[in-house]
């Protein structure tokens, strides 16, 4: 089943990837996630500098959000297979430029790896 959005224009997220009462959300006012919101000060507050990307539209919200953390002295882990575009061109793309410019991209694998999941 579907989440119903709470906003009109909003899409409902899949009953599976719905966010739980502990998981922190935020409305994104432009392709940057860090626009506008409060995200910065809070990874300051809990002292952390790594942001997981993951979403839609790899090579428009994903790639400049991982983009502006880089500039804010966060590092950004762009996970390869969780995020998705509208041709593979553009994912691709995306993929690379996170790669060569402003962060790391990894697999959802490797990340699991990582983070010393199993």
């Amino acid at each position: 089943g579907l989440s119903a959005p709470e906003h009109a224009g909003q899409e409902a997220i899949i009953d599976e990837l719905a966010p739980s009462p502990n998981d922190i959300e935020q409305t994104k006012w432009r392709y940057s996630a860090f626009f506008r919101s409060p995200m910065r000060e809070q990874m300051q507050a809990w002292g952390r500098d790594q942001l997981i990307v993951t979403g839609i539209y790899a090579h428009i919200g994903c790639m400049t959000t991982s983009l502006d953390a880089f500039m804010q002295g966060v590092q950004a882990f762009m996970v390869s297979d969780a995020v998705a575009d509208f041709s593979e061109e553009e994912h691709r793309m995306a993929l690379r430029y996170v790669s060569q410019r402003c962060g790391v991209v990894l697999n959802t694998q490797s990340l699991l790896t990582q983070l010393g999941a199993e």
